[in-house]
Protein backbone atom coordinates (compact mmCIF):
# COMPACT_ATOMS: atom_id res chain seq x y z
CA UNK A 1 0.00 0.00 0.00
CA UNK A 2 2.60 2.53 1.30
CA UNK A 3 3.47 4.95 -1.35
CA UNK A 4 0.32 4.47 -3.42
CA UNK A 5 -2.02 4.73 -0.19
CA UNK A 6 -0.48 8.48 0.29
CA UNK A 7 -0.29 9.05 -3.73
CA UNK A 8 -4.66 7.94 -3.94
CA UNK A 9 -5.48 10.08 -0.40
CA UNK A 10 -4.07 13.20 -2.22
CA UNK A 11 -5.16 12.92 -5.35
CA UNK A 12 -8.76 12.18 -4.02
CA UNK A 13 -8.29 15.62 -1.82
CA UNK A 14 -7.00 17.46 -5.16
CA UNK A 15 -9.82 16.46 -6.85
CA UNK A 16 -12.51 16.49 -4.38
CA UNK A 17 -10.93 18.91 -1.53
CA UNK A 18 -10.38 18.63 2.18
CA UNK A 19 -12.67 16.06 3.78
CA UNK A 20 -14.66 18.15 6.52
CA UNK A 21 -14.88 14.81 8.74
CA UNK A 22 -12.26 12.67 9.63
CA UNK A 23 -12.45 10.73 6.15
CA UNK A 24 -8.82 9.10 5.51
CA UNK A 25 -9.11 8.00 1.92
CA UNK A 26 -5.36 6.72 2.40
CA UNK A 27 -7.83 3.57 3.83
CA UNK A 28 -9.93 2.67 0.72
CA UNK A 29 -6.63 2.37 -1.24
CA UNK A 30 -6.82 -0.82 0.28
CA UNK A 31 -10.62 -2.22 -1.19
CA UNK A 32 -10.37 -2.45 -4.86
CA UNK A 33 -14.14 -1.56 -5.07
CA UNK A 34 -13.93 1.87 -3.19
CA UNK A 35 -10.48 3.06 -4.92
CA UNK A 36 -12.35 2.21 -8.44
CA UNK A 37 -15.35 4.11 -7.08
CA UNK A 38 -13.16 7.28 -6.21
CA UNK A 39 -11.31 6.99 -9.02
CA UNK A 40 -14.52 6.51 -11.70
CA UNK A 41 -16.38 9.67 -9.58
CA UNK A 42 -13.09 11.44 -10.04
CA UNK A 43 -12.92 10.70 -13.65
CA UNK A 44 -16.37 11.38 -14.69
CA UNK A 45 -16.39 14.47 -12.18
CA UNK A 46 -13.59 15.70 -14.63
CA UNK A 47 -14.57 14.59 -17.97
CA UNK A 48 -18.31 16.44 -17.21
CA UNK A 49 -17.81 19.64 -15.02
CA UNK A 50 -14.21 20.64 -16.25
CA UNK A 51 -13.26 19.47 -19.71
CA UNK A 52 -11.91 22.93 -20.89
CA UNK A 53 -9.11 22.41 -18.09
CA UNK A 54 -7.71 19.93 -20.56
CA UNK A 55 -6.41 18.79 -23.99
CA UNK A 56 -7.87 16.18 -25.99
CA UNK A 57 -5.33 13.91 -25.40
CA UNK A 58 -5.89 14.16 -21.94
CA UNK A 59 -9.75 14.08 -22.26
CA UNK A 60 -9.39 10.81 -23.90
CA UNK A 61 -7.20 9.33 -21.60
CA UNK A 62 -9.69 9.77 -18.83
CA UNK A 63 -12.55 8.57 -20.77
CA UNK A 64 -10.48 5.73 -21.33
CA UNK A 65 -9.85 5.09 -17.64
CA UNK A 66 -13.59 5.78 -16.83
CA UNK A 67 -14.49 3.27 -19.04
CA UNK A 68 -11.92 0.57 -17.53
CA UNK A 69 -13.00 2.12 -13.98
CA UNK A 70 -17.27 1.18 -14.86
CA UNK A 71 -16.69 -1.74 -16.56
CA UNK A 72 -15.05 -2.89 -13.60
CA UNK A 73 -12.01 -4.36 -16.25
CA UNK A 74 -9.16 -2.12 -14.27
CA UNK A 75 -6.50 -4.08 -13.35
CA UNK A 76 -4.06 -2.94 -10.14
CA UNK A 77 -1.60 -1.73 -12.97
CA UNK A 78 -3.86 0.42 -14.73
CA UNK A 79 -5.67 1.99 -11.26
CA UNK A 80 -2.30 2.71 -10.32
CA UNK A 81 -1.70 4.31 -14.03
CA UNK A 82 -4.75 6.24 -12.96
CA UNK A 83 -3.73 7.48 -9.87
CA UNK A 84 -0.42 9.03 -11.20
CA UNK A 85 -1.97 10.47 -14.63
CA UNK A 86 -4.22 12.19 -12.37
CA UNK A 87 -1.94 13.07 -9.74
CA UNK A 88 0.26 15.16 -12.87
CA UNK A 89 -2.65 16.88 -13.84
Amino acid sequence: MGEYGGKFERVVNKFFGQPKTTANYHSFYIDDFSRRALLYSICVKEINSNPENYSEDQLEKLKEFEFQLCEGESTQHQNVECIDFLSEL
